[in-house]
């Protein structure tokens, strides 16, 4: 099991042990971009134009957070892997 696949079961399994940083990376591994205004960033992707998610920078994560960055990358990953 590769890094992104832990990863993407401890945001299943417990989402509140998960870093901002974690989440950032995950995102902008798809080629996410991201807006910051203070401590929110604000997370969207050209492949699915009608979803962006607005996280605020802190620890311990809030899970629904967690469960929404989760969401938008499973739609990322579909549309980009839909296509073939």
């Amino acid at each position: 099991m590769g890094r992104r696949e832990k990863l993407l079961e401890k945001m299943r399994r417990s989402p509140t042990s998960v870093r901002y940083d974690e989440i950032e990376n995950l995102l902008l591994s798809v080629r996410c971009r991201v807006t910051k205004r203070g401590s929110h960033r604000t997370f969207r992707h050209s492949l699915v134009p009608g979803n962006m998610i607005t996280i605020v920078e802190r620890h311990p994560m809030k899970a629904p957070c967690v469960r929404s960055a989760l969401l938008l990358y499973e739609e990322i990953e579909e549309a980009i892997h839909g296509d073939n």
